[in-house]
């Protein structure tokens, strides 16, 4: 069984890190009780952990000088799009 999706593009098995999709792999994610392949997961390790780490740290003071005004558009945009999505999300 695999999830489907109305929209494939939604399911990555990669990471956003640093304004690019990075992934050296995949590993599968399983429904126990069947045991069936439901999608795969991006295999990531410790260095694209530390580079995520670092560019989290890196962006945060840009978005923490945001006025609340500035942030909130863009907030906006992430709910409506979860929202538009939530089916999928759900699963």
């Amino acid at each position: 069984m695999t999830i489907d999706i109305a929209d494939a593009g939604l399911l990555r098995e990669q990471c956003w890190i640093d304004g690019a999709w990075v992934g050296r792999g995949s590993i599968a994610v399983t429904d126990p009780a069947p045991g069936e392949t439901l999608a795969r997961a991006p295999d990531l390790g410790t260095g694209e952990t530390r580079a995520a780490i670092a560019a989290a740290e890196a962006a945060r003071p840009g978005w923490a000088g945001l006025l609340a005004s500035e942030r909130a558009p863009v907030l906006r945009r992430r709910f409506d799009l979860m929202i538009r999505h939530q089916d999928a999300l759900s699963m």
